[in-house]
């Protein structure tokens, strides 16, 4: 293509070298053909931008129904992209959170990615996390953070699409586990990883799948690329499967609890936002442990 181009912009100036034009229209032809040349090889070499992929995109921004105010945003940080769409609308709509915010941005990502200095400077007026993890990360966390829901007890286990899966050598020697890369996440990396060695497994002689995030992971499942991933009772919420085995695994997940920061802290807009954020019940309903509401707010 690059040699046709350049063949007919030859072409063009011989042509017009050998016209018998003055001299003013002799150069303006000229310029006109090497401008088509040019347009021409540009829209050879033109690509589209490379849209980007999920897994680069970290956030969701909406703007909030008839706001009261202007140039403020309720950031929000979760550690799943799951709802996180959803969530981040429900929040747009809400007309209490009209009254003192003009946008909503939800984050997410692994909890490695939270710092320090994003806490201390309130960066996140609303956070999904274990208190175990910011306690560790900042002195005197009660000073920046009102804790709004407490945390949610889940059930663990391994999830196979094969009826007689069992955690045994025999069955594990031609299968592939899937987990998620983030080595923080107690649910799909931390504790499957501890059943595997408290069941004498060689993690080195074991084939397994690491993905980016838990939606890849359920994905890969359905897609029967991998035949056991860990999860707990929210599976359900997330991948539409007729039937599949469980083995449990015997161990309770404290999923984290939620925190509002005390300097935009109100009982009335805590609530609201705890209602809101109850559409991620689906995820802890199916649990055989009792649900913990909030202490402050009545439903």
């Amino acid at each position: 293509m690059l040699k046709q181009a350049s063949g007919i912009c030859k072409v063009v100036k011989q042509k017009y070298s050998l016209l018998s034009y003055n001299q003013i229209t002799y150069k303006l032809v000229v310029g006109i053909a090497y401008l088509l040349c040019v347009l021409l090889l540009s829209l050879i070499f033109w690509q589209k931008p490379v849209s980007p992929t999920l897994s680069e995109i970290t956030f969701y921004q909406c703007d909030v129904e008839n706001s009261l105010v202007s140039h403020k945003t309720l950031n929000v940080l979760l550690p799943i992209a799951d709802h996180a769409n959803n969530f981040a609308e429900m929040l747009c709509d809400n007309k209490l959170v009209s009254k003192y915010y003009s946008k909503v941005k939800v984050t997410w990502g692994g909890r490695s990615e939270l710092t320090a200095d994003e806490l201390l400077k309130e960066q996140y007026q609303l956070l999904w996390a274990r208190a175990e993890s910011l306690q560790g990360m900042v002195l005197h966390l009660d000073d920046i953070y009102q804790e709004v829901l407490p945390s949610q007890a889940v059930n663990m286990f391994w999830l196979s699409n094969v009826d007689t899966a069992q955690l045994t050598p025999a069955f594990l020697a031609n299968r592939v586990i899937g987990l998620v890369k983030d080595q923080k996440s107690f649910s799909s990396y931390l504790v499957p990883i501890a059943s595997l060695k408290q069941q004498g497994f060689n993690l080195s002689n074991l084939s397994i799948n690491y993905y980016d995030t838990y939606k890849s992971l359920y994905d890969a499942f359905k897609r029967k690329e991998v035949d056991l991933i860990p999860s707990g009772n929210w599976f359900s919420s997330f991948v539409d499967l007729d039937s599949y085995h469980k083995i449990a695994i015997g161990h309770q997940l404290e999923t984290g609890e939620l925190y509002m920061a005390k300097s935009i802290y109100s009982l009335e807009l805590s609530c609201e936002l705890v209602l809101v954020f109850s559409q991620y019940n689906p995820l802890f309903s199916e649990s055989e442990i009792e649900f913990k509401t909030s202490q402050h707010c009545e439903y």
